[in-house]
């Protein structure tokens, strides 16, 4: 920073009238009548001849001068230490802060400012640095601040009960928030609040309109059936049908025949059991209308097959010759023959039955 000096109205420096002290002579041989000296005026020649006395130290070698002026000598030797000290204050200091009022300070510690703290120059020089803050910052009057950079930089507040500007840099006072809230909330704020409530601006509208919502849905939380759809007749247990289908409802319910009957284009895959042997003459037919029989090793004896339902057929393929027995007394599931004796099967026929009200099996002939 080049260094500027400062103007004479600046100096504090007292006039001349107000001094105490006076010159002991003027030097002006203009001013002299024939060359000689008056009481406030010498010449330059006289001077030179005063300051050459000087340099030749005959104010001291001079017994008669010595003397004669020893005590003013003295005084003034004493004063001359006194105005060294004042000339390396005012070196180091006054005279400094007058001639070169933007000193370079490396360290300082001021207790007291009494005056305007203020740059040189607008919008240069900082107060703190990025890794050298000041703790904290007391002011009682207003604060000018261009910009606030708190994660945001904010550069203004502004007092907009619409919110209209949108700006991100911009942020809103209390009572325009309040009537944002107000006018599109639905209502005004709670005044229930208290100081130690949590920081949240709640409002009567927004909170009626929550209390009548869904939680929040999961594992422990289901959403009700009920509330789907327009009429609210799903329930639980019918909504957890639909876990079993895998493709379009309407689509799969289309493809059904109707109970009223109809022209179906495949054919019809019955059930069908095979086995190559039989458990105490008994075979669990439940789940099956077709039974086909192969024993490995001789021949069979079949004399109950257990049923499902009154009026279920049965196919009976003997791939091994066997008997199938007639029940004298025939419960569920036995066989009764119209001749009243046992069926002789041979091999590679099929034979075919069907349960009567009592479950019996009569053959179809």
């Amino acid at each position: 920073m080049a260094n500027e000096e400062r103007k004479e109205d600046k100096l504090f420096i007292k006039p001349n009238h107000q001094r105490k002290t006076r010159n002991f002579f003027v030097t002006s041989s203009a001013k002299l009548t024939d060359n000689k000296i008056t009481k406030t005026t010498i010449s330059s020649s006289h001077f030179t001849e005063m300051s050459k006395s000087f340099y030749d130290g005959e104010h001291l070698l001079d017994d008669g001068i010595r003397q004669l002026n020893g005590g003013v000598i003295y005084m003034l030797q004493q004063m001359q230490e006194d105005i060294d000290d004042v000339y390396n204050e005012v070196s180091a200091s006054a005279f400094q802060a007058s001639f070169f009022p933007f000193a370079t300070i490396n360290s300082a510690s001021i207790g007291l400012v009494s005056s305007s703290l203020v740059p040189d120059k607008d919008g240069v020089h900082h107060l703190g640095s990025p890794t050298k803050e000041w703790q904290n910052l007391h002011l009682d009057g207003t604060a000018y601040i261009d910009s606030l950079a708190m994660g945001t930089t904010v550069t203004s507040i502004k007092d907009e009960d619409n919110m209209s500007s949108n700006s991100a840099t911009a942020l809103a006072t209390q009572q325009s928030i309040k009537k944002y809230v107000d006018d599109n909330g639905g209502g005004t704020v709670d005044s229930s609040l208290s100081n130690s409530s949590t920081n949240a601006v709640r409002n009567s509208a927004v909170h009626a309109g929550l209390a009548g919502k869904q939680n929040t849905i999961d594992a422990s939380n289901r959403l009700d059936a009920s509330l789907i759809g327009a009429n609210g007749n799903v329930s639980n247990t019918e909504y957890g049908y639909l876990a079993s289908v895998s493709s379009d409802i309407q689509t799969q319910l289309n493809a059904r025949l109707p109970l009223t009957g109809g022209t179906m284009t495949g054919l019809i895959r019955e059930r069908f059991l095979a086995i190559t042997s039989i458990n105490k003459f008994t075979v669990d037919v439940r789940t099956t209308s077709i039974l086909q029989i192969l024993i490995k090793t001789g021949n069979f004896t079949l004399a109950t097959a257990t049923p499902s339902f009154a009026g279920q057929e049965l196919t009976i393929i003997a791939l091994t010759a066997g008997v199938i027995r007639h029940s004298a007394k025939p419960q569920a599931g036995n066989f009764v023959f119209a001749n009243g004796s046992h069926l002789a099967v041979s091999a590679g026929q099929a034979y075919k039955f069907v349960t009567d009200v009592n479950k019996i099996w009569r053959q179809i002939h």
